[in-house]
């Protein structure tokens, strides 16, 4: 159950905006955690946090203009946090009450990023961690439960939480990849060269569902340090 959307013993609903003047915190948007199914976290003022089952958390804000119930994107969390997200929630509404609508300055510059995307072949932009997250979950089932614990724990060790994980996969780049792989060969030349074909295989999978055009981590399998050779013992006589 998450805490403030969920009420009563019957289904899930939402509180009306505002409610009992209960408004998000930082806390509380930073450990929600991803279901089955998106679910919004309501702040106010038709203020509310977007939570995907990829664990993509985008801030959204319902307003309406000339008649019609619009939807307004605010970024993504935590890049922008709930005091950021309340700014812009604010200024949204200036606009409305100047008898302008927010979407067509506010949302400017996301239409030409997006338009941009768009015009390099990539129709379906994802961060590198929504990349492996989704990847995982298509690849998962065919897979035992022990290796799905690795290949998840290599996700949690060394992307989650660092700044590649909010990296559109389309922009990574072949030295951050490479850069990534040589911290995690400090570890253990095993892991290294087991993560790097991961990292290939969900690049791979971006660029079949048009989330990137490249694959930086294939590119890197030749110049890793060699796995080292198991010592073969010689049989007795």
């Amino acid at each position: 159950m998450h805490w403030g959307f969920c009420w009563g013993s019957g289904p899930k609903m939402e509180p009306p905006l505002g409610l009992w003047g209960i408004m998000l915190t930082d806390r509380q948007c930073r450990l929600a955690k991803p279901a089955d199914k998106q679910f919004k976290m309501t702040d106010a003022e038709g203020l509310f946090l977007l939570v995907r089952p990829t664990g993509k958390k985008t801030w959204k804000q319902k307003y309406r203009f000339e008649g019609k119930e619009k939807t307004l994107t605010h970024g993504t969390f935590p890049d922008v946090g709930v005091a950021q997200a309340r700014e812009l929630m604010r200024a949204a509404k200036k606009l409305l009450a100047d008898g302008r609508d927010p979407s067509k300055t506010m949302g400017a510059a996301d239409a030409k990023s997006q338009e941009s995307l768009a015009v390099e072949g990539i129709l379906n932009p994802l961060t590198l961690g929504e990349l492996y997250v989704t990847w995982f979950e298509k690849s998962a089932a065919t897979w035992g439960l022990r290796y799905q614990r690795r290949v998840m724990r290599a996700f949690e060790e060394y992307i989650q939480g660092t700044e590649l994980e909010r990296t559109l996969a389309h922009d990574v780049q072949v030295r951050q990849v490479r850069l990534l792989l040589e911290g995690v060969e400090e570890e253990s030349v095993h892991k290294a060269h087991e993560f790097r074909a991961w990292l290939t295989r969900a690049f791979e999978f971006g660029v079949a569902y048009e989330t990137c055009v490249s694959n930086p981590a294939l590119l890197l399998r030749k110049v890793m340090t060699r796995k080292p050779q198991a010592e073969h013992r010689a049989s007795l006589p």
